[in-house]
Formats: C-alpha cells, structure tokens, sequence
C-alpha cells in the first residue's frame, strides 16, 4: 500500500527534522521544505496528501501559503495544519475561515499534531514505519544543515549578563562589546539574521540587540523567530537601526521589540534600556581576572566566589517535549 504524504513547510532545520522522524513512525512520506515558495513548488510538484506549515518563514508566511493553496484547484482540498507560538484570536480566526486547522507551538505540539494527523489521515497513518534512509524527495531541503551559529567562539564559562548583537556591521557589534566589557557584560556578535537567531537559541542571551537591513534575514523577520520559540520568547529585544521610519518602529514595537533605538548610537540611551534587563556596573580588575582555583576556606572580610553558571545546551526538540518557562536572565543562574 502507497504510504500517504505529508509535506512539512518549517525554515527552523531542527525543529523540521524531529517532526519528520516522528510522522515517518507514523507511516508517513514525510518532505521538508524550508520556506512557503518552496513549500508552494513541492506542493504542486508531489500532491502531498497532508500539509504542515508554521507561519513565519521566509519568502511569505505560512497564511499566504495556505490562501494560495485554497485558490488552487488541484490542492484546495488537501487538509492543512497552522502551527505558531502566536497563538491570537485574529490568527486562529483567519485559519478557521480558511478551513486550515490551527495548532499552538508548546510542550504538546507533537502530541497535539498527532493526533489531528490520524484524524485527517485515518488508517492511512498507521501504515509501517518506512525504512531507514528512505524518502529524500525534496533535495536540497531535506539535507540542508543549520548554519554554523556564533561568529565569537563560544565561551566556556559564564561570568556575568551576557548579550547577543545581531548587525552586519562588524564594527558596531564590536563597538558595543568594548563599552560593554568594563561592566563584565559578555557580548557574542553575529553577522547575519539567522545566523543571530541559532545563536541567540543555543547562547540563551540575556539581551538581543539586532539591526534592520541584514543578510539572510531581516530584524523583523528575526523579531517574528525570536518571539515564536519557546527558548527565546521572553527575552528583551531592543532594534538598533539606521531606520528613522515611525511605521516600522511601530511595527518592530507591535511585533514584541522592547526598544527601538537609532543610530549613530547614543550610548547613554542604549544603556539606559540595558539596565532595565541586566546590571552595569563598572567591574574591578580583580572581577575581571579569571576565578582563583583554590577551595579552601574563606578568609575574614573576604567575599564568596562568584558562582558559576552552566551553559544551557540548546535541543530544538524540548519544543516538542519539554515545558519551558519563562526568561531567567543567565547571570542570575547559579551552576
């Protein structure tokens, strides 16, 4: 028997896989597609018989996916299923006037999905599970990595606030991390929007800073990923750009941006906002020198080490498995 198809339509690499492997257990074909033009083609090309989109994406989102797909004859009755961590009313809404199911991203999505899927698919989705290495339809997307994420070499040992600056201009990041660094602030630097958002995932800053008009994603676009996941979805997000347009600071603002800030930079403006999510206080040579490696006993007026904090790895797939809480900023986590 033919094992039905499922066309899943997700630029977050990870995040794609794990539901892929998780439907092809299923008895799905399961096909990836990194963004809605390419999901668009592949739906044409393979007449998939179940689709699955998230609706931030590259190259339009997941709700011009699903009206295009509607306007289509030959795919207007191919069941489709929305998933976001936006969950609003208006959302929800336009999807049940689409005829698309919608599902919230969280520590349930897989079983949530599960369960519409077999719903949809009936008996189909209980077909065996396909043999290991089979169903590549798609290429490239199928095969394509995430790409290489901190453009600074991660650290190894956290010792104070940390904050990612996503811009690429090499010599802004590089000029906030030399006024940042007498006040023991970490800053990672990225060059490029995705690249800023796998960062931000696997770095867990306590602060974003990120540009407009960037490469391989824009500020926007990165603001709409950041605030979709459940790793990154609380934390401060403060747009540093060129850009003095009142419609996008307004956007950026709606969209979850916590500051809007210009450049040429006013530092004190920047700090300002910075204080209000970690501390500045300007560090002593003593506290920026590496940690004593001695344990023994704590001499009279002397002060407790500073404690050291575990590096969070990050897992694309605990959205799938695991609850997540709100931010806790970094430098107020003991290891």
């Amino acid at each position: 028997m033919t094992r039905p198809t499922i066309l899943i339509a997700e630029d977050d690499f990870e995040l794609a896989q794990s539901l892929k492997l998780r439907c092809q257990q299923l008895g799905l074909d399961a096909l990836r597609s990194p963004d809605a033009l390419h999901a668009l083609l592949g739906a044409h090309r393979l007449r998939p018989d179940i689709i699955l989109t998230d609706v931030h994406m590259p190259s339009g989102n997941g709700l011009s996916l699903c009206e295009f797909l509607r306007c289509d004859s030959d795919l207007a009755g191919v069941p489709v299923i929305v998933m976001s961590g936006q969950g609003d009313a208006a959302m929800v809404e336009r999807c049940r006037s689409m005829g698309v199911h919608f599902v919230k991203k969280g520590p349930q999505l897989w079983a949530t999905l599960e369960s519409l899927i077999v719903q949809l698919l009936g008996q189909q989705a209980h077909a065996p599970a396909p043999a290991a290495g089979a169903n590549c339809k798609l290429e490239p997307a199928d095969c394509q990595p995430p790409e290489p994420v901190a453009a600074d070499p991660p650290p190894t040992e956290r010792r104070g606030p940390r904050v990612m600056c996503i811009d690429d201009d090499p010599d802004v990041s590089k000029i906030i991390q030399m006024r940042l660094s007498p006040f023991g602030v970490e800053v990672q630097r990225a060059f490029k929007g995705m690249q800023g958002y796998w960062s931000s995932l696997d770095l867990r800053p306590d602060v974003i800073i990120t540009d407009m008009i960037m490469p391989d994603g824009e500020g926007n676009y990165i603001l709409s990923r950041i605030r979709d996941h459940s790793l990154t979805k609380d934390t401060p997000v403060i747009v540093l750009t060129g850009k003095r347009d009142t419609a996008i600071k307004r956007e950026m603002l709606a969209m979850g941006a916590n500051a809007y800030l210009h450049k040429p930079i006013d530092f004190s403006q920047l700090f300002e906002h910075l204080r209000q999510y970690i501390p500045l206080v300007p560090q002593t040579a003593a506290d920026l020198a590496p940690p004593s490696p001695s344990k023994g006993p704590i001499s009279p007026g002397g002060s407790l080490p500073r404690p050291r904090v575990k590096r969070v790895e990050h897992l694309e797939t605990a959205i799938l498995d695991r609850p997540t809480g709100g931010h806790v900023p970094h430098w107020s986590r003991s290891g």
